[in-house]
């Protein structure tokens, strides 16, 4: 079977909230993520995140390896130990319940297998290149990935985090239309204000 725990996508997609209006990269032309904290540093609060996970979509190649494997596991490993199984049974009884666990085990993997491939889903490790900005409500994470900023999760800030956050929301929230042109309660793109340079945003959704 093909091991896919250090495999990951060129492209990856990540599963976010369906009504978000938030783009889904952020600074697009930064070169690296020391222009993306340059840009960052001016208006922004943000808070670097350290760890964590995030949810990423499997691709074709994850989806076909997957069930390469569980179909590899299901015509031969698990035909091969149900008859171990039978012969153990009748030869040595003492050995029943270890081949019995095996198989389980085995079973297991295959449904586990399957349902990865069902759901589409996979959670991994947040990049270590992970900002988080409050905004309208929700903990935004941007990360440098593929050469852009983009937004790899988005979760609701709990009520009790809201009044506390309240500046910081008002402020990110201005500084999404100052720096980005971005009206977060609308979704509206506007004319930038400022500087000629000033970097754009690529609005969820939107085709590169």
């Amino acid at each position: 079977m093909k091991d896919l725990k250090n495999y990951a996508p060129e492209n990856p997609e990540f599963v976010l909230p369906e009504e978000l209006s938030f783009p889904n990269v952020l600074f697009v032309g930064a070169k690296n993520m020391d222009e993306v904290r340059k840009h960052l540093s001016g208006k922004f609060i943000t808070e670097s995140v350290t760890s964590g996970k995030t949810d990423r979509k499997l691709d074709a190649y994850e989806k076909a390896t997957i069930r390469a494997n569980y179909a590899e596991l299901l015509e031969d490993v698990q035909p091969q130990l149900e008859r171990a199984l039978s012969v153990i049974e009748e030869e040595m009884k003492s050995q029943v319940s270890e081949a019995k666990e095996r198989l389980q085990a085995v079973r297991t993997q295959i449904r586990d297998f399957v349902y990865e491939v069902k759901r589409g889903i996979k959670e991994v490790n947040l990049p270590p290149d992970t900002i988080k900005i409050p905004v309208k409500g929700f903990y935004l994470f941007y990360a440098w990935i593929g050469n852009e900023f983009r937004l790899v999760r988005a979760e609701k800030i709990p009520a009790w985090d809201k009044e506390k956050l309240f500046s910081n929301l008002e402020t990110n929230k201005e500084a999404f239309l100052d720096v980005l042109g971005i009206d977060i309660e609308t979704g509206e793109v506007k004319p930038i204000k400022e500087a000629k340079d000033e970097p754009t945003a690529k609005k969820a959704g939107a085709k590169k």
